[in-house]
């Protein structure tokens, strides 16, 4: 089940490792909600290790990023990329195929354990 609900922007500090475009913080809790904001990008949960990680780029393949592998395994995404304002579109296939689901700014999805690539874009998913 997808659910897409808005954000309410907050300023938090937290400083981060940049992995190809993620990176992780292993101290989260709950949901994306109590993940650190970073701006100009779209934050993720996953719960079965309850973590926290960012992403800044587009991904084709999410079996290249996270350790271990985000591919099927993040379940909560909220964009923060106010500055740019840019959505992000999430691929339950690599190389952005599949089912697709648009991150507005501002916005959180939960999307359990489907997610395997993901794109910037600017005006909806193709």
């Amino acid at each position: 089940m997808i659910r897409l609900k808005r954000l309410v922007p907050a300023l938090v500090l937290a400083t981060t490792f940049l992995i190809l475009g993620s990176t992780e913080d292993r101290a989260a809790s709950a949901d994306v909600l109590n993940c650190p904001q970073q701006s100009g990008t779209v934050r993720v949960w996953d719960r079965e290790r309850n973590a926290c990680g960012w992403l800044s780029v587009s991904n084709p393949d999410w079996r290249r990023i996270g350790s271990p592998a985000w591919d099927n395994r993040i379940d909560d995404f909220g964009n923060d990329d106010f500055g740019q304002g840019r959505d992000m579109c999430l691929y339950s296939g690599y190389q952005y195929s599949g089912n697709s689901v648009l991150l507005p700014v501002g916005h959180r999805v939960v999307w359990n354990n489907t997610v395997s690539s993901n794109a910037w874009r600017l005006g909806g998913c193709f």
